[in-house]
């Protein structure tokens, strides 16, 4: 377990002891999004203060989780942001086109799976109209196990699936009573695990590292370290797929830009 001392201001002690009740190391996130996060079960509980709250922390020790839940459940839907999925698809397709051997793709802080699953759906497409090998099982990780096990279910409302297309819904979906399902055979080539990035990636190498909105959330040095780890993941020339208001610029040793505007970089050698 990590022990994280912040400061002594009532937020600090928020954070370092919701980080020492959940072992969760949180030094690398900015404070605001931290805060935010803790603001919201303030709402949630009706508590006045953030003194209240550390003492609701006492006698709740595992309001803990549900402030870590809170913080990182993020904000996901399939295809968000669909043209640069688009973009990344052409990127895909022009890199791999003459590829003999299955692509190996790996999507961090995955959330309930949407991310991951758009990737999935994405890759295994462009496959089959390129008459490519079929990819690798997908790698999808996220921090959060409630995020994972949602994703791990595979199930999804008529609502979430609004964005997707008649044929996608028909080719990788099934009714369900909550909704729709992901078919399970598509289900069994994702591989869902719980696993913070910035504690290590794992040990393999991929063509494809998608890893969108986390960024965002971390402090520069940790940004730094991040984006290292994620180039060390990487084949030579394999491409990283960043959020809308991500960059790898501030380490253009590492990475080349490929499409600004969609945020696509390939790993130098």
């Amino acid at each position: 377990m990590h022990t994280l001392r912040i400061g002594h201001d009532p937020l600090g002690q928020i954070i370092s002891r919701v980080a020492n009740l959940s072992g969760e190391y949180l030094a690398p996130y900015r404070t605001e999004h931290i805060r935010e996060a803790i603001e919201r079960r303030l709402q949630a509980l009706n508590l006045p203060s953030f003194e209240a709250y550390l003492a609701y922390l006492d006698v709740e020790p595992l309001e803990a989780c549900a402030t870590l839940n809170e913080a990182f459940v993020g904000v996901t839907r399939f295809f968000r942001d669909a043209e640069a999925f688009e973009a990344l698809a052409h990127q895909l397709a022009r890199r791999f086109r003459q590829r003999s051997d299955p692509l190996r793709v790996y999507v961090a802080a995955c959330s309930t799976g949407q991310e991951a699953l758009s990737i999935f759906i994405l890759l295994e497409r462009l496959c089959q109209a390129l008459a490519l090998p079929r990819p690798e099982p997908l790698l999808a990780t996220d921090i959060n196990p409630h995020a994972i096990n949602a994703a791990r279910e595979g199930v999804y409302t008529t609502e979430q699936l609004r964005d997707l297309s008649a044929s996608i819904r028909r080719q990788f979906f099934g009714p369900s009573p909550h909704g729709f399902y992901l078919l399970d055979h598509y289900q069994q080539r994702i591989h869902y695990q719980v696993s913070d990035v910035l504690q290590g990636l794992p040990p393999r190498r991929f063509d494809l590292i998608c890893c969108r909105n986390l960024l965002i959330y971390l402090k520069p040095p940790a940004q730094l370290h991040l984006l290292q780890s994620l180039h060390d993941a990487l084949h030579p020339e394999g491409l990283l797929f960043l959020g809308a208001y991500e960059s790898a610029a501030s380490l253009p040793a590492l990475f080349a830009l490929v499409d600004a505007k969609h945020s696509i970089y390939s790993r130098r050698h």
